[in-house]
């Protein structure tokens, strides 16, 4: 899965002392959305452009699907059944489950900014992560593969923006 930018495009050799910063880039290229996007473009890529946003590339569910699959897993403390879920009791119990279920220990959890609250990203990578943490192709895909089968998804993941941006 190549999410990143062709590195061989005139848009990401820069003169100077490293990569500009979104001030300096022509504002024609700065129009950046919050929307969630399948390709990590230059401007939303720290190695090619400094103080670039922070995202996370994976999917997107909402606080139903989330608590769906707790429910449905037993990933919920049975001694509760009545109780209120939340994203934090239900996070950490979730994550070890999916990194075994996908032999994946770097999956994590965050909050993205999107529109309607109450959204939570299984993320495989952030943009700042990507290089030094990203899946080998096959492995990124078997891993995808797996996050869709637990979640029932018929998406591909995004790139979503952080909501501590």
């Amino acid at each position: 899965m190549n999410t990143l930018p062709n590195s061989s495009s005139s848009s990401s050799h820069f003169d100077g002392d490293g990569p500009p910063t979104l001030e300096e880039m022509e504002p024609k290229t700065v129009g950046l959305s919050w929307e969630p996007t399948p390709q990590l473009t230059p401007q939303l890529n720290p190695h090619m452009t400094r103080g670039a946003p922070h995202l996370h590339f994976g999917f997107a569910l909402s606080s139903e699907e989330f608590f769906a699959y707790a429910r449905a897993r037993g990933l919920v403390n049975p001694q509760e059944p009545g109780a209120p879920l939340s994203i934090e009791t239900c996070s950490i119990p979730v994550v070890k489950h999916l990194r075994a279920v996908a032999d994946a220990n770097r999956l994590y959890l965050t909050i993205p900014s999107l529109p309607t609250p109450g959204h939570v990203v299984v993320a495989l990578y952030s943009n700042y992560t990507m290089m030094g943490v990203r899946y080998q192709d096959e492995d990124e895909h078997d891993v995808v593969r797996i996050i869709k089968k637990e979640f029932q998804l018929d998406r591909p993941p995004m790139w979503y923006w952080s909501a501590e941006y």
